[in-house]
């Protein structure tokens, strides 16, 4: 006979393995941890792929820019003297081709953004090369300073085209590739910058839990 009746199935209370032990008190299994463990393991990996695409293409553009800055665009305000002779007639060819009637014309704002693309982007696009190469770890916030300073300039620039309606299609086109480039290294930059921000915010937690 059972003179405390713990067979009895209420609940809270359960037979585990023919034992008759509690069910508050059956071990717990811990498998469901274990996999999203793994999946965010699996989640993590295919992120790294991803930074490592994206990253791929942004040195692609920042090899592009350290080139054609100094040689194409600072044609733009430099005079042509300091240029060979083939450059200038590229870059003829080049606003013929595309009817890119700004560069034709030279207007004032876009002679200050190119200014400050060879002061300022041009230098950027270096470090950021430097730093993919190298695996700095200010890479992020260098990726996210040139991000916003050329989606803020190719802001400039389409709104001007799109308003006076005097570019093509394909001008149009080749400035918003620029535009969307600019976006991801903007993305790039703030990605790893807010994840480096939540890895320290959970510090001071673990290190109380440690402590305790």
């Amino acid at each position: 006979e059972d003179p405390y009746n713990t067979r009895i199935q209420s609940p809270g209370f359960g037979e585990f393995a023919g034992s008759k032990i509690p069910l508050f008190l059956q071990p717990i299994s811990l498998s469901p941890l274990q996999s999203s463990s793994g999946a965010l393991r699996r989640a993590n990996q295919q992120m790294g792929v991803l930074l490592k695409l994206v990253d791929l293409i942004l040195l692609l553009f920042f090899f592009l820019i350290t080139v054609v800055a100094p040689l194409i665009d600072a044609q733009t305000c430099l005079p042509l003297s300091y240029f060979p002779d083939f450059l200038v007639q590229f870059k003829e060819q080049y606003t013929h081709d595309y009817g890119d009637y700004i560069v034709a014309e030279k207007p004032h704002f876009f002679v200050g953004l190119v200014w400050l693309e060879l002061l300022f982007q041009w230098p950027l696009a270096l470090l950021n090369l430097y730093a993919i190469f190298t695996s700095k770890p200010w890479f992020s916030s260098t990726c996210l300073i040139y991000g916003v300073s050329v989606c803020t300039s190719m802001v400039a620039i389409l709104s001007e085209m799109m308003g006076s309606k005097r570019a093509s299609e394909k001008l149009l086109t080749l400035y918003a590739s620029f535009m969307g480039l600019g976006v991801l290294a903007l993305l790039r930059g703030l990605l790893t910058c807010s994840s480096k921000t939540t890895g320290l915010g959970r510090r001071p937690a673990l290190a109380r839990k440690k402590r305790a």
